[in-house]
């Protein structure tokens, strides 16, 4: 009886001191990972290499991998528990797929997306900004002094 297959999504966090740069070490530690447990992966990439918030493992930095792979059941518990004990991996995250794959985007692609600041708005005043801590605005056109907290008591509420 064949086994049905489910679509995964897998995040590994990765030692980067064990990581040899030579032959995509990264994606090739993920991709014989989900080989050797029957899975066939999709697509698997390095998303990216950053510091971590808090060291695990004594590690300070971490290689991020993203993969999309299709398994059955019993291949992803058994890679559940290889993962535990393999010293290449750090942490993991695997997310069952009922229909298809999100879209595959690595940390440069997401970067890419982000809206870009625009440095011509970065130098401009706006209305009650005043460099010598002088008169300013209120919106309703009233005047006020600019100056450190408390000093203009009488304009609280």
């Amino acid at each position: 009886m064949e086994q049905k297959t489910n679509k995964y999504e897998g995040f590994f966090l990765l030692n980067t001191g064990r990581i040899t740069p030579e032959g995509g070490g990264a994606t090739r530690i993920v991709g014989d990972l989900l080989k050797k447990h029957g899975a066939a992966p999709v697509r698997v990439d390095v998303w990216d290499e950053r510091k971590l918030a808090y060291p695990i493992k004594d590690q300070k930095r971490g290689t991020y991998v993203l993969a999309h792979f299709e398994a059955p059941s019993p291949a992803v518990a058994a890679i559940r528990n290889e993962v535990n004990i393999n010293e290449d991996v750090l942490r993991t995250i695997l997310v069952r797929h009922d229909l298809e794959f999100p879209t595959f985007r690595t940390a440069a692609e997401y970067a890419a997306l982000q809206p870009k600041r625009d440095p011509a708005q970065d130098g401009k005043r706006r209305d009650g900004d005043d460099e010598e801590g002088g008169r300013g605005r209120w919106r309703d056109g009233d005047d006020f002094e600019m100056g450190s907290r408390g000093e203009d008591e009488d304009r609280q509420g």
